[in-house]
């Protein structure tokens, strides 16, 4: 038998996993190297990484239980002989689903960790998120829970009464029903958390505009997500609701599209933290040169500093730019305290100056120049080698 599209879909549920833990393992390096303590958004995409690795085998196991990828009469079986061993059948229904429908919501928790971390200061946002993260969790408890009690499957899509301890159970028709539910959850808090960055950038006015952009367009990566959810809405409700029969029903591997929708979740939850990782790469190349403007972190300084010798006079930022590790290090990065800067930078002469900035807030007034014979910031008389201001 022809195996291109049987094995194209085995690529699919075993790369899309390996993929996403590539990602994930590049958002645990970035923390690492940046000394940033992993939090619970990171150990929630560890879990839903390790779940999705665990759904490899039972999903391999189902594509050659079913003949997926292949054309009916390619097959060259009767359907009595194409039945699989139902016990075993039934095994791997019940680890697919058990494995499969927490990826999603903990994913998806994971974004709304972020997304609390960076606008918990704004009430309406927080509590919007609080009720986002509520309906996420009831949404992946509850049918993760009834999904332990589905009917065992028989030969032509039927099932047995009972399952174990002769306990009533979800008949294939009651649990396309429990799936579809899955399904517009999943969806639905996806439109819900796809608005909230809007909000959060307008309210946050003292942020520049390029990282207001940038942070917007990274949270709307998760419209991939979205699409799959749809997709996925739209193909379980044609099978289990509507019961639109396919006469060649082996040749469909349109059971990749959860492995599709859980992987790409797990991916666009990691963006964030990957776009500051390559975003300051970036920059180490740009200032690489000696000859670069300074710049102080968590500022765009640029305008008031210059390394030819200069002193720009004082102007008040209306916008200021947020650097990545105080965007996702911070408990709080809008309201935290800028660690103490000190800058060397020659001013109108060859000697060296030093420049000392410091805030208790992130606002918008730039660092006050401390020369040689005003009062050192540890507190001592002055620094040493004063040799009085350049207008004296």
């Amino acid at each position: 038998m022809p195996e291109s599209r049987h094995n194209f879909a085995i690529a699919l549920v075993s790369g899309l996993p390996a993929i996403a833990g590539t990602f994930v393992g590049m958002r645990m390096y970035a923390r690492y190297r940046q000394r940033i303590k992993f939090g619970w958004d990171d150990w929630l995409l560890v879990l839903a990484t390790l779940l999705s690795l665990g759904l490899i085998a039972p999903s391999i196991m189902y594509l050659k239980m079913r003949y997926s990828g292949y054309h009916i009469w390619e097959i060259g079986l009767s359907t009595q002989e194409m039945d699989p061993d139902f016990e075993d059948y039934t095994h791997v229904q019940l680890a697919i689903n058990l494995l499969n429908t927490p990826i999603l919501p903990l994913a998806k928790a994971s974004i709304i960790l972020i997304l609390l971390r960076v606008g918990k200061i704004i009430l309406p946002v927080r509590r919007c998120l609080y009720v986002v993260f509520a309906f996420n969790l009831l949404a992946c408890v509850v049918p993760w829970v009834m999904t332990i009690f589905m009917c065992p499957a028989r030969t032509g899509n039927t099932w047995a009464p009972t399952t174990f301890g002769n306990l009533r159970c979800f008949g294939r028709d009651s649990f396309g029903k429990i799936l579809l539910f899955i399904n517009c959850a999943n969806l639905l808090t996806d439109v819900l958390i796809f608005p909230i960055p809007f909000f959060i950038m307008r309210e946050l006015m003292n942020t520049g505009l390029r990282a207001r952009v940038t942070v917007i367009l990274t949270f709307a990566s998760s419209l991939c997500v979205t699409a799959l959810s749809a997709v996925k809405v739209y193909v379980t409700y044609r099978d289990r609701i509507l019961l639109v029969a396919q006469p060649d029903w082996t040749y469909s591997i349109e059971f990749c599209i959860s492995h599709g929708e859980s992987n790409v979740g797990i991916m666009v939850a990691c963006i964030p933290t990957l776009r500051g990782m390559i975003t300051r790469g970036l920059k180490r190349a740009r200032t690489s040169d000696p000859e670069q403007t300074g710049s102080f972190p968590g500022f765009n300084m640029s305008s008031n500093f210059s390394t030819r010798g200069s002193v720009t006079s004082p102007q008040r930022h209306n916008s200021l730019m947020f650097h990545d590790d105080y965007l996702l290090k911070s408990p709080d990065p809008f309201v935290s305290p800028i660690p103490e800067v000190h800058t060397t930078l020659s001013i109108g002469s060859d000697k060296p100056r030093k420049y000392h900035a410091t805030s208790n807030f992130i606002g918008t007034i730039p660092p006050r120049p401390v020369y040689n014979d005003d009062p050192a910031p540890d507190g001592k008389d002055s620094l040493p080698g004063a040799h009085g201001r350049p207008d004296d």
